[in-house]
């Protein structure tokens, strides 16, 4: 697989590039190829925007973008209409569909997701086959309120990212999210910029009420010059760490071309949204949203451009707050319920049960592991610290960590979070949109 560094600040270009001018469908157009082409892959990209807010049967996707398929998979899924591609969705099991778009996480693989490949699908494997893709990377740019892009990288082969890919694959996803915020917000109110710089960094517009914020916009202006520039060359990696989604957890940075060609750069607020706060603050949803998406710490600093102790701060007062104690019970009390029950009351009242699955991680992916590292990986992804596993364990909190290690490595994570991520998930089809099998079970609804 080519994950050429120096491509890495082109796909963060091509994610902010068009987003002034160009209508969604044409700018995700864009997206897809740029990401695949910093991804690899050879067998093209498939990519869609989503909405996956509130009940699962109120989700829905956008026409799907395909970029360099195989012809039999291009024909069928660009023969999709948009009202075609809507159906298959809403038919789709309400589990499978909280897999693909909820709990995958950033970045990742099919096969470190399920333990498999797609050839060994029952359902669809013999066509996994037939056009040689055994595994895909996904990357997942999601939103805390349930908005976002599902991009689908096509592989010839199993294929293992190693930690530095998956950081930079979840960092493009930091930006695709940023940029799809954007997006949105120009296409639905075209908000007023806060501040607009020339090309060398003088401001040619500046929003009274957000003066306070000048000196930092215009480094930050500087920070991404220095990251298109020489630090692309030098130190493309730093480059993109340094090139963050956001500004204080508030502003996005964009590049206008006016007729003249002359470039300036536009600032805009871009705060993330929020649903369910449950008593949270914005901040503290925010960071609780995408942390029960399997987003690490590091990441959501990066997603908000503020320091990783700030991100550790407003995750346990959430904690706090919510009364949980580990990103695992934050994954269940933040999840949307499978099913929905009204009971009655001996009083002649009422009230709903919601329930959802347990967290536990599939035997696929705990038969990669001896038996040591599963029992440190489920106590891990239960939220429990190395020091409290190394004491249960009789072994030193160094073990612990080296053990973790080898664990990263062999499911293809790079953190707790990884692992909290993977204790919700079971094989499942592509992470495409995929024709469900008729007759799928709708979730029940209150009366």
């Amino acid at each position: 697989m080519g994950t050429a560094l120096g491509c890495s600040i082109d796909a963060v270009e091509a994610i902010y590039s068009g987003l002034e001018t160009l209508a969604p469908h044409l700018w995700l157009e864009r997206v897809v190829p740029a990401v695949a082409a910093y991804a690899g892959g050879g067998l093209g990209a498939i990519g869609h925007a989503y909405h996956a807010t509130g009940p699962v049967s109120s989700w829905h996707i956008s026409r799907p973008v395909v970029h360099d398929a195989p012809a039999e998979l291009a024909s069928v899924v660009e023969g999709w209409t948009l009202r075609l591609a809507e159906e298959s969705f809403a038919r789709s099991p309400p589990d499978f569909l909280e897999r693909c778009y909820r709990d995958v996480g950033p970045a990742g693989t099919f096969s470190a997701l399920t333990g498999i490949e797609l050839t060994d699908l029952p359902s669809s494997g013999a066509d996994a086959a037939r056009l040689e893709v055994r595994d895909q990377i996904y990357v997942n740019a999601a939103n805390p309120d349930g908005r976002g892009l599902l991009l689908v990288i096509n592989l010839r082969a199993r294929h293992r990212l190693v930690p530095g890919e998956h950081r930079r694959l979840a960092m493009l996803a930091a930006h695709g999210a940023a940029a799809l915020r954007i997006l949105l917000g120009l296409t639905r109110a075209a908000p007023a910029p806060v501040a607009i710089f020339d090309a060398g960094g003088k401001v040619a517009h500046l929003a009274t009420e957000h003066e306070t914020a000048l000196p930092s916009l215009r480094d930050r202006v500087q920070q991404i010059d220095r990251a298109r520039g020489e630090m692309r060359r030098a130190d493309p990696e730093r480059a993109l760490s340094s090139w963050e989604a956001l500004l204080s957890g508030r502003y996005s940075l964009v590049d206008r071309f006016e007729s003249d060609q002359r470039r300036y750069v536009v600032a805009y607020v871009n705060e993330p949204g929020v649903v369910d706060p449950r008593g949270l603050t914005d901040a503290e949803a925010v960071v609780a949203g995408w942390a029960a998406r399997g987003h690490s710490e590091k990441l959501i600093a990066y997603e908000l451009g503020v320091a990783i102790g700030t991100v550790s701060g407003l995750l346990a007062r959430a904690y706090r707050k919510l009364g949980v104690r580990s990103r695992g019970e934050l994954v269940q009390l933040l999840r949307v319920p499978t099913d929905v029950e009204a009971a009655a009351l001996p009083d002649g009242g009422d009230i709903l049960v919601f329930s959802a699955p347990e967290v536990a991680m599939p035997e696929p992916v705990l038969g990669r592991l001896t038996d040591a590292e599963r029992d440190v990986a489920q106590r891990v992804a239960r939220g429990e610290r190395n020091a409290r596993i190394a004491a249960a364990r009789g072994v030193s909190e160094r073990t612990i960590a080296k053990q973790l290690t080898r664990i990263y490595a062999k499911l293809g994570v790079d953190s707790r979070a990884g692992l909290a991520r993977l204790s919700s998930t079971q094989a499942q089809g592509p992470l495409g949109p995929t024709r469900a099998a008729p007759g799928a079970r709708a979730p029940r609804r209150a009366p």
